[in-house]
């Protein structure tokens, strides 16, 4: 499940309108996500465990539930650090934050996102270096393996393996990743990355201003 993260600035020299109107949808965007990681959890309550047996078998999911979700947050903003992650330790998630570790998101909170993030049990995945995409594979490389290298070192030990995006909205060589030349899906190979925008993942998209009904269609 990927939730879409913007950040609502209500300060500054914005007319008083404009920051009710912001803080309206700042607080909108917050019940979505304790909606979500509510039903999240009455959901995998309810499922319960398969009948222990004492014999090996291979289940479908973890501990054979019925099924997974996956709580997806994009682009390090300053919004996940305050809120979002406040919302999923109360209740008890992990998810995965893809960033972006040269944006000035990520480098003014870097002991957070590189430290104190992932020893809380969340995953740091890979939106490449700047959000920028690239206009050759020279420069995709350093965008998608520099990202690499700084998030490994928050996940030293474990496996290699890491989830990938390629950024919305950028252009790889003059095209967007899904139609880019098959040389920039080798880089993201090269780096052992899962690439979450390559067709086989499907995700549900929510944004400050999503109904309640999207969320169970």
């Amino acid at each position: 499940m990927q939730i879409g993260g913007n950040v609502f600035n209500a300060g500054g020299g914005a007319s008083q309108g404009r920051r009710k109107e912001n803080l309206m949808r700042m607080n909108l965007f917050i019940v979505n996500i304790a909606l979500v990681i509510l039903l999240c959890g009455m959901f995998f309550s309810e499922t319960g465990f398969a009948a222990v047996t004492g014999k090996p078998a291979v289940v479908k999911w973890y501990k054979d539930k019925k099924a997974a979700v996956s709580l997806r947050f994009d682009d390090n903003h300053v919004s996940h650090l305050k809120t979002v992650v406040p919302l999923l330790k109360r209740y008890g998630f992990r998810a995965t934050f893809m960033v972006s570790p040269g944006k000035d998101s990520y480098r003014q909170y870097k002991s957070m996102w590189g430290k104190e993030i992932p020893f809380m049990g969340h995953r740091l995945g890979n939106h490449t270096l700047n959000h920028s995409g690239a206009v050759d594979l020279k420069e995709a490389d350093y965008e998608i393996g520099e990202a690499t290298r700084m998030i490994r070192k928050a996940h030293p030990t474990e496996s290699q393996l890491m989830v990938f995006a390629s950024g919305g909205g950028k252009k790889w060589g003059g095209t967007y990743w899904e139609k880019a030349d098959q040389a920039y899906y080798d880089i993201a190979r090269k780096y052992k990355l899962i690439d979450l925008y390559d067709g086989n993942h499907p995700s549900l998209r929510i944004d400050a201003g999503s109904k309640t009904n999207k969320l169970c269609s």
